[in-house]
């Protein structure tokens, strides 16, 4: 096979293939491996799926939350200690950007799930869980800002407070489902 590249100032690297056709890139071609993939993006697919999968979706929250949260722990303990005058700002900011994958990981597949079985008619806790991380984050936020403005920061805690909630839902869950398994 004779592989000929070109450099396109538009598209990067380019390649001609077998049949003749030009490639961008290495020669991977994603329409070629949808078809190969199953759709199991229905929601009745989603909120059935296998305990197994369920665990181990808990397990994976629960240790990025707990390895991302500490900082924001220790950042709300010691932060002020770190800085001087300016340490409000960059402990913000970088509690922030930690709580804020934590919520990511761990409150947005809660939300989703629970809004999704709420358009069922159905409703568990986790949807209140979910919210209630967001809404210390927001006030995280929303605390922060007003501290780079001059202001004291109405909930100085909010962001451990969101971390904090999010280790402890994953963990119980985690730990329950796996008992679950493991009785019965």
């Amino acid at each position: 096979m004779r592989d000929i590249r070109r450099r396109d100032s538009r598209r990067g690297v380019r390649r001609r293939t077998e049949g003749g056709e030009w490639v961008q890139g290495s020669g991977f071609r994603v329409r070629d491996q949808k078809k190969n993939l199953p759709d199991d993006s229905s929601i009745p697919s989603i909120l059935n799926r296998p305990l197994s999968e369920r665990i181990r979706e808990h397990k994976y929250r629960f240790a990025q939350c707990l390895i991302f949260g500490l900082p924001v722990l220790a950042l709300h303990f010691f932060g002020a200690k770190l800085g001087g005058a300016e340490a409000g700002r960059w402990t913000g900011l970088l509690a922030a950007l930690l709580a804020g994958w934590c919520l990511y990981v761990g409150a947005v597949p809660l939300l989703s799930e629970g809004m999704m079985l709420l358009a069922q008619r159905q409703f568990k806790m986790q949807l209140l869980i979910g919210c209630g991380a967001m809404g210390f984050y927001i006030v995280g936020v929303v605390g922060w800002i007003m501290a780079l403005r001059g202001g004291p920061a109405p909930f100085a805690a909010a962001f451990a407070y969101a971390v904090v909630l999010l280790v402890v839902w994953s963990g119980v869950n985690w730990l329950l489902l796996r008992n679950r398994t493991e009785t019965g």
